[in-house]
């Protein structure tokens, strides 16, 4: 092989090394957002469990303050009752 011919052989095989090193860099970098993405997920879901649980217990506490507070007019008991009983109502 002449020297134009090795020459142009040794650029290819430079050519390649540094498009090999390229392609690992982005592999590194796709391991890295999946990594990201299964964490956010994870957090969300937590996030996501958290709040069922939270809203749960709001609507307990809800119905316990519900059934200790007296109401301060005929008006308020009326609608209290309304919305504890409307759909019934509304079904029928």
């Amino acid at each position: 092989m002449n020297k134009e011919g090795q020459e142009l052989v040794a650029d290819l095989q430079q050519e390649i090394s540094q498009l090999k090193e390229v392609n690992d860099c982005v592999g590194r970098q796709r391991d890295s957002v999946i990594d990201q993405a299964e964490i956010l997920r994870n957090e969300r879901n937590a996030l996501l469990d958290r709040n069922r649980e939270l809203h749960s217990q709001l609507k307990k506490t809800q119905e316990e303050l519900d059934k200790h507070k007296q109401p301060d007019s005929l008006g308020e008991a009326m609608q209290s009752e309304m919305n504890k009983y409307g759909h019934v109502f509304m079904n029928n």
